[in-house]
């Protein structure tokens, strides 16, 4: 009799520490604006040809984060710290004359995070990321197809709210740094500003 308490308070114990425990891997879900700085401008600086130009739209991503524990970075209750991978998907940046799509700019990064996060009274978040950004840039014209891919530093800022231990959102700022090129030209990658909404999903 004394062997089944025992069983049963070791078996209450146990799940009632693993119930407090904050879960340790996110699915980080991203949707929001922004893309390549490509030159904002037209292609011939003649005024008189009909031109125009169309430059970053919807960015979406998905990452994978992992919480160390915290028993081992010894930090206050309310601080995590966690690494990311992550992709994300940036709209076309194109450039037309007379109607035709000339030059087109299409880009993705994957990515490899540091993260530091606070949890405030009432639930409230506040996240800062840093770490390297492998970008991938096509440029494709008419006659041409060239694809480039770089390391560039990136760092975001998310503040959010966490529903309970298993959902939290999101909103972000967050930038590719990059070296703007000539339009036409596809020897270096752009900077990449996006903002927008996250969803993270714990387990």
């Amino acid at each position: 009799m004394m062997k089944k308490i025992f069983f049963i308070n070791l078996l209450a114990i146990f799940f009632t520490s693993v119930n407090a425990a904050l879960p340790v891997n996110v699915i980080d879900l991203s949707l929001g604006k922004g893309g390549l700085q490509t030159p904002n401008a037209n292609i011939l600086t003649n005024t008189s040809v009909n031109q125009n130009h169309s430059i970053g739209g919807v960015a979406y991503g998905i990452g994978l984060i992992h919480f160390l524990p915290e028993s081992l970075m010894r930090l206050p209750d309310e601080t995590r710290i966690g690494i990311e991978g992550n992709y994300s998907h940036y709209a076309d940046n194109t450039y037309s004359i007379f109607g035709n799509i000339r030059d087109t700019y299409q880009s993705y990064a994957l990515s490899a995070l540091a993260l530091l996060q606070y949890q405030f009274p009432q639930h409230w978040l506040l996240t800062g990321k840093l770490g390297v950004a492998r970008v991938t840039q096509t440029l494709k014209t008419s006659y041409s197809t060239q694809t480039l891919s770089q390391f560039h530093p990136e760092f975001q800022i998310d503040a959010g709210y966490a529903f309970n231990k298993h959902i939290n959102s999101s909103i972000f700022y967050d930038h590719i740094l990059g070296d703007a090129s000539q339009i036409g030209n596809n020897d270096k990658t752009a900077p990449i500003t996006t903002y927008g909404v996250n969803l993270n999903i714990l387990f």
